[in-house]
């Protein structure tokens, strides 16, 4: 990005043209917004103080259960919907700037795109096995699905925010090092998610093993009895027979 910068100074343009990407992005196109300035979670509410950065710290609230599969599909094609948006915004700027160092960024979005585009799959659990209560992977997957809501959320402010009121030139590096963070948590959680429904499955079948272990020992111990039930009441009548015998 600094040969852009400086191919940017470089080239015969007003200080006021390059002064501010907010100024461009409000003549251009780049599809409706799909946010809306209040926020329709009320957690939301309580982010909207904050820097659009993309923050590792998952919160964890005392009674939880796992989120519905529409909202995180519909948080998803927002998502989707916003990086499309970003795209767009990036091979326009690029165009019109005549620096292709800021469409390479278009590539970052297409990848977060495909992350995103996997996520619906990988937080559905591929099983109806219920681990313990005590299991430590139930803890390790409510974080997860924690940071996964809360990242697609800050994620569309981020990219909204981005097209509809771009920051100044100065200032375009650090959005796109949130971006780029961005890219790298939607991928490390899909990641997650992955191993954790692999997690999940391993659990099923060692229960399973488990559960196949103690139902064979119990056939064992079944049988051991029955045996010794059967020479208990063999010995019983040979001792009746040695009774009947005469002297």
């Amino acid at each position: 990005m600094d040969g852009a910068f400086t191919q940017l100074h470089s080239s015969p343009r007003s200080d006021d043209e390059l002064s501010s990407l907010g100024e461009l992005s409000d003549n251009l196109n780049f599809g409706p917004s799909t946010t809306t300035d209040a926020p329709q979670d009320p957690r939301d509410a309580e982010d909207n103080h904050e820097d659009n950065d993309c923050d590792d710290r998952d919160t964890h609230e005392s009674v939880y259960t796992s989120p519905d599969p529409r909202e995180i599909h519909g948080l998803v094609n927002e998502a989707t919907g916003q990086t499309g948006r970003l795209i767009a915004f990036f091979i326009e700027v690029s165009a019109i700037w005549r620096t292709p160092e800021i469409a390479k960024n278009a590539n970052v979005c297409i990848a977060v795109r495909s992350f995103l585009e996997a996520i619906p799959g990988t937080t559905e659990i591929p099983t109806e096995y219920v681990p313990p209560r005590e299991s430590s992977w139930r803890t390790k997957r409510q974080a997860l699905e924690v940071s996964l809501l809360k990242n697609l959320r800050k994620y569309i402010r981020f990219s909204d925010h981005l097209v509809r009121k771009a920051p100044r030139v100065e200032k375009f590096q650090d959005e796109i090092n949130k971006l780029h963070s961005f890219a790298d948590k939607f991928f490390d959680l899909s990641t997650k998610f992955a191993a954790s429904n692999e997690k999940i499955l391993l659990m099923e079948l060692c229960e399973t093993h488990h559960r196949a272990k103690l139902e064979r020992l119990e056939e064992r111990r079944v049988r051991a009895s029955i045996r010794a039930d059967r020479a208990a009441r063999k010995n019983e009548r040979a001792a009746i027979r040695q009774q009947r015998r005469p002297p």
